[in-house]
């Protein structure tokens, strides 16, 4: 019997189940939720192979003798404190209840009689959820599955079998759970043959609901599937982060986030998206996201821009093959942008160094693919201001006086040049009010597309996951302006998810070898670049 009880609940269950000499009720396994071995233990192992070792024990989730208590219902602290600045605000705790492991759970191991056939494992164990507090206090993905746990069928049996969730319950109710196994079947009624299609639906559709806010859980979890698509990209010493524990909850709702799309790389223990030709001519990776600290370890695996040596490039270290924007502080970086492009066009230099573009010293110097996402800014839709008006202002300030200037524009023909100055007007304009009557294109176009008259020979690579065309129509006429590529955008659950990297990958080789065409013609231009775009 495992011996990691912290809570009093728990204690308290065990003294009285269990007894002093533990030998009591021995088919009865109490697991506190709140002890960070067993949560760790209930995610990671428990619902990839229904076997945990808690406490040196080896517990069988699914044995049919055993009736299992897990003491309460919040996850452990400490687990989901973000680290990376990126996911701070995001909710990832009312996605881990035990509620939410339970549905998990019974989803993983109550297959199909097609599964069966296939081997699929069913369990046949009874597990309960021992939430201290009243059901009116559930919050989210866990009452709604709370409400499913708590159904009943015409003859009063439990609608999901072999799972409860008994909220605030007395010793008695308790009593009457365990006792009640006798009676209770423990398998899927025929008659309800979408019930765990039910469940896995309602798991999935809390996890990619909400995409109004930028900051959702929605709309960083197809980074945490992608970096499990190549690996952790070098990004994490073996200790367990909360994309672990998202692609278990993910695999848990039939999604196979594995290491077989594309090749693998035994070596390094990643699966490179490039091959060495394309590593090579790609140089390094410049990415400018304000959720760059999250897909950095993508596309570390993706590119083998990881560990001290990546291959192909012996001598140069990650840092210097992949850099990412702002990584420890992107407000104050993004907002310091304009003046630091001003500044490089007052120089009247060349190419847009990665230096300019960090604002600190950078060694991958000239040559890089920038990786350029379009939503800069972590406000709720409608509610921009202290960060992107004054950031949107000085872009303005900046492309005028680049228009005004007599640097080449080789994307602009005179129409458009007037088009785009009566743009970055519209942007200096007092909110709500543009000056004209025109449909402008969205804001959020205005930096890649002054990017690229300001370094035309810079390869930009759109890295975002809008299919928007107000969005990408902008850039159809900039040369140096690479679309292919889209993040994932995950909506209703489907089978789908292999398709997906396997177009996710066709993109993101095509667009890398776009990009590689540009950086050679960059290159060879090297000599000439200042006069030709100052004359």
């Amino acid at each position: 019997m495992p011996t990691q009880l912290e809570t009093a609940p728990a204690k308290a269950l065990d003294a009285i189940l269990h007894g002093p000499s533990k030998t009591s009720n021995p088919g009865v396994i109490l697991l506190d939720y709140r002890n960070k071995d067993t949560f760790t233990a209930l995610w990671l192992h428990g619902l990839s192979s229904g076997n945990v070792t808690i406490d040196g024990q080896q517990i069988d989730l699914t044995d049919p003798t055993k009736q299992i208590l897990i003491i309460g219902n919040d996850p452990v602290d400490g687990v989901f404190d973000a680290k990376i600045p990126a996911l701070v605000g995001i909710n990832f705790r009312s996605h881990f209840t035990a509620t939410s492991w339970l549905a998990a759970w019974k989803v993983k191991f109550s297959p199909s009689a097609k599964e069966k056939e296939q081997g699929a494992k069913e369990s046949l164990a009874r597990i309960a959820v021992i939430d201290p507090r009243e059901s009116r206090h559930a919050q989210g993905v866990a009452r709604a599955l709370q409400s499913f746990f708590g159904s009943k069928d015409a003859d009063r049996r439990s609608l999901v079998p072999g799972a409860a969730v008994l909220n605030g319950p007395s010793l008695g109710g308790i009593s009457e759970w365990l006792n009640a196994a006798h009676n209770e079947r423990r398998t899927l009624a025929k008659d309800a043959p979408h019930l765990r299609d039910l469940l896995k639906s309602t798991i999935w559709n809390e996890l990619t609901s909400d995409r109004e806010q930028h900051h959702a859980l929605s709309n960083v979890l197809g980074a945490f599937l992608l970096s499990a698509q190549v690996g952790n990209g070098g990004g994490r010493s073996g200790v367990p982060w909360i994309q672990d524990y998202l692609v278990a909850l993910v695999r848990a709702c039939g999604i196979e986030v594995g290491m077989d799309q594309v090749r693998l790389n035994e070596q390094q223990g990643f699966q490179q998206w490039l091959t060495p030709a394309q590593q090579e001519t790609t140089g390094a990776v410049l990415l400018l996201d304000d959720m760059g600290g999250i897909w950095e370890y993508f596309l570390r695996g993706a590119t083998g821009f990881v560990g001290k040596t990546p291959l192909g490039l012996t001598g140069r270290s990650y840092r210097e093959s992949l850099a990412v924007f702002g990584r420890e502080n992107f407000t104050a970086a993004i907002q310091a942008l304009p003046t630091r492009l001003a500044a490089h066009f007052d120089s009247r230099a060349g190419h847009l160094s990665a230096t300019a573009l960090l604002g600190a010293e950078s060694k991958i110097g000239d040559d890089f693919v920038l990786l350029l996402d379009l939503r800069l800014f972590s406000h709720t839709k409608g509610q921009a201001g202290e960060t992107e008006r004054p950031f949107f202002t000085n872009l303005a300030d900046f492309g005028l006086k680049l228009l005004d200037s007599r640097r080449s524009q080789p994307w602009l023909d005179e129409e458009s040049r007037q088009a785009m100055r009566l743009e970055l007007e519209s942007l200096k304009a007092p909110a709500g009010c543009t000056g004209s009557s025109l449909s402008l294109p969205p804001p959020e176009t205005v930096l890649p597309r002054l990017l690229s008259l300001l370094d035309p020979t810079l390869p930009i690579v759109i890295f975002s996951s809008t299919h928007r065309t107000e969005l990408i129509e902008p850039f159809r006429d900039y040369g140096n302006i690479i679309t292919g590529f889209h993040k994932p955008v995950l909506g209703g659950l489907s089978e789908g998810w292999e398709l997906a990297v396997r177009e996710m990958h066709r993109d993101f080789l095509d667009a890398v070898d776009r990009a590689a065409a540009i950086l050679r013609v960059r290159q060879l231009l090297s000599p000439f670049q200042k006069n030709l775009l100052l004359n």
